[in-house]
């Protein structure tokens, strides 16, 4: 897998971790097909602003946005559901 070769920290402001995998459980093709997932975490949102304008995030998209066939982004805000 070629995350596992990048080294921790390579994208500035942001963790993306190689050290889980899953299986999909998706039943009845509700994936539409994706396969896999980056998720980032990120301490505030000037972090993820950060992260966007990193030179780093661009060159890392622009590598390998042409082998995907197609890609959606999810940008939320976690809330506790208890205090």
């Amino acid at each position: 897998m070629f995350l596992s070769s990048l080294p921790r920290g390579l994208i500035l402001g942001c963790h993306l971790s190689c050290e889980t995998r899953g299986t999909n459980l998706v039943i009845k093709n509700l994936d539409e097909g994706f396969t896999h997932v980056f998720d980032l975490t990120f301490d505030s949102a000037e972090g993820l602003t950060e992260f966007m304008d990193d030179p780093v995030h661009a060159e890392f998209s622009n590598q390998y946005r042409p082998y995907l066939d197609k890609f959606i982004v999810v940008d939320y805000e976690l809330i506790p559901l208890r205090a």
